[in-house]
């Protein structure tokens, strides 16, 4: 599901396929949670327990956002890739940085001219998982990996000649595989939120250049937010053994302006 491909929804040229590209830059500032962790002593006892606990971290950064797709009379695929991204963290957790990619495939049928629906595969990685505070204490950083099945709308409206407006959404579960400390493996049930709008006014539309049916350039307002259901904060003892395990509800979102230019061939 991409701005690109929902802004150009009624303008695709005559033929029975075609082509379509765009390039975004994200203007993201982005909130989760990581794994804290403190060896403190329960009360009334004498041995020490690893307690864990989830921290937030805020950052925020200018994020690519690559699509290509194709389009077969109402039937069409395409692949959106935002590379791996180095960032400083702050809020709660600050000093560290961590890094983050995405990648999603899709398949659109397109109910109207303005109007598509889309099957959305969706995959994303997300390190490190502890706090540096965390990491110091048991040297463990932590990766995860989460994957989503979304179904997705994208549509849009004409508001002059060249000046239209857009909107993508995206709803779907997903889920996680978080490996945290001593090498525990954690799985998590997720929910995705996928919502962007914005407007998109064509630059050169067809014949302007030989083989480009159209280019526009697009800006909207992109919010991705996936809501973990049923994270796991444990209380381990000090060889890594579980004693408990708190169950808590906890949100990542990614949100901010994103810029961009998409052609139709």
């Amino acid at each position: 599901m991409t701005a690109g491909a929902s802004a150009q929804a009624e303008e695709a040229p005559a033929r029975d396929w075609l082509l379509f590209g765009s390039q975004r830059l994200w203007m993201a500032a982005f909130e989760a949670n990581v794994v804290d962790a403190a060896v403190t002593l329960p009360p009334g006892s004498s041995t020490p327990v690893l307690r864990t606990s989830a921290k937030s971290i805020t950052a925020s950064d200018l994020v690519p956002i690559t699509t290509l797709g194709v389009r077969v009379g109402s039937f069409g695929g395409f692949v959106s890739v935002l590379p791996q991204v180095n960032t400083a963290a702050s809020g709660q957790v600050a000093g560290g940085s961590f890094r983050r990619s995405e990648h999603d495939i899709g398949l659109s049928y397109q109910l109207t001219p303005s109007l598509a629906m889309s099957l959305i595969r969706k995959w994303g990685k997300f390190a490190p998982t502890t706090s540096p505070e965390a990491q110091a204490l048991l040297g463990a950083t932590g990766k995860q990996e989460g994957v989503g099945t979304l179904l997705g709308l994208s549509a849009s409206a004409p508001l002059e000649e060249r000046l239209s407006l857009f909107a993508n959404l995206g709803y779907g579960p997903g889920r996680f595989k978080t490996s945290q400390l001593f090498g525990q493996t954690v799985k998590t049930k997720a929910q995705y939120t996928l919502a962007e709008m914005g407007l998109a006014y064509r630059l050169l539309g067809p014949g302007a250049i030989r083989g480009v049916n159209n280019v526009s350039v697009q800006l909207g307002y992109r919010l991705q937010v996936v809501d973990f259901r049923d994270a796991q904060l444990p209380t381990l003892a000090l060889n890594g053994t579980p004693i408990a395990t708190e169950v808590v509800k906890l949100r990542a979102s990614t949100q901010g302006l994103a810029l961009g230019l998409s052609a139709v061939f």
